[in-house]
């Protein structure tokens, strides 16, 4: 799954303002109305002025509260007795795809989860903001976009629990959807996802966008793969998935299949007597590794560093 990847840059989270003018607001409340239960009524008001100088705080933990149900420690998909699929993005947020992307499943009333490089959320939380804004679902595809088969266990960690971090920052909530650059683990790796809480999301349908083979090429490939219940594998970061993602969805739609969020499919594949998800997908990239020892603690690096190393992945 080779690509050139971008150069990334490790940006420091700012402070949510908005929360903290959400304090602020009880704090006066507070005092000057409910002095006789100033508790009770601090709690009550924080719950309201956060709710509404921070609307995506309420939609990001439901999202959470949904993800929480699902005990599958891997989920890719698997067949239904639904034509249910769920639509998936890597790589973003991309200040020039992303928006043109949304636009999209704005305009078709489609839902997605776009698994997001923390750099990059860090780097644009504007367009994180959107896409909670508008009802989709996130998925943590690690800090710096490196390969896990370069990292040891402390650094596998690192990646997931910083964009966790920093996707709480952003949207008042973090994930448990997890995807790897690549897809690509090795056994320590899924050791700490399984720790971290997280649920491994792979893929039964890789449109191979990432190669940038052409629109006609993502298509075939899409619909050639399509099953009920899969996991459709897109990214949000190449012009040609935005030339070929209304051709997708409607092509979709004619074959009878409805596009739904990834808690719902996996929710509803959970609740199907003797359902069992697909552990390891084939031929669709999902591999798993030995680690590579000489970049065992690259992340051990101090952070300044890090700023100027180069991922050396070739993954989705």
């Amino acid at each position: 799954m080779a690509h050139r990847s971008g150069r990334m840059v490790s940006l420091v989270c700012l402070p949510s303002l908005l929360i903290g003018t959400a304090v602020g607001v009880v704090r006066y409340s507070t005092f000057h109305r409910h002095r006789s239960n100033p508790v009770a009524s601090a709690s009550g008001q924080l719950r309201s002025a956060i709710a509404s100088v921070h609307p995506l705080l309420a939609h990001s933990r439901k999202l959470l509260q949904q993800q929480a149900q699902v005990s599958f420690a891997a989920f890719s998909g698997g067949r239904s007795s639904e034509k249910e699929v769920a639509l998936t993005f890597d790589d973003g947020p991309d200040p020039e795809v992303t928006p043109q992307i949304l636009d999209i499943l704005k305009q078709e009333g489609v839902p997605a989860t776009f698994f997001v490089v923390g750099c990059k959320a860090e780097r644009y939380p504007e367009l994180i903001r959107r896409e909670a804004d508008e009802g989709h679902d996130f998925g943590n595809h690690t800090y710096h976009h490196f390969e896990l088969t370069d990292l040891d266990s402390i650094g596998v960690r690192v990646e997931i629990t910083r964009t966790n971090e920093v996707l709480e920052g952003i949207v008042g909530s973090r994930t448990r959807w997890f995807r790897a650059p690549g897809c690509h683990y090795t056994p320590d790796a899924l050791k700490v996802i399984r720790k971290c809480g997280m649920v491994r999301v792979d893929t039964l349908d890789n449109s191979g966008d990432w190669a940038n083979p052409g629109v006609p090429a993502i298509l075939r490939r899409t619909v050639a793969h399509l099953s009920p219940g899969d996991v459709i594998l897109c990214h949000d970061r190449i012009p040609q998935t935005v030339k070929a993602l209304p051709r997708l969805i409607h092509t979709l739609r004619k074959r009878g299949y409805r596009i739904v969020p990834l808690a719902q499919l996996a929710l509803e594949a959970q609740s199907t007597p003797g359902f069992r998800p697909v552990i390891w997908p084939r031929g669709e990239g999902v591999q798993i590794q030995a680690i590579r020892p000489r970049l065992r603690s690259n992340l051990l690096v101090p952070k300044p560093l890090l700023r100027h190393r180069h991922p050396a992945n070739r993954s989705a």
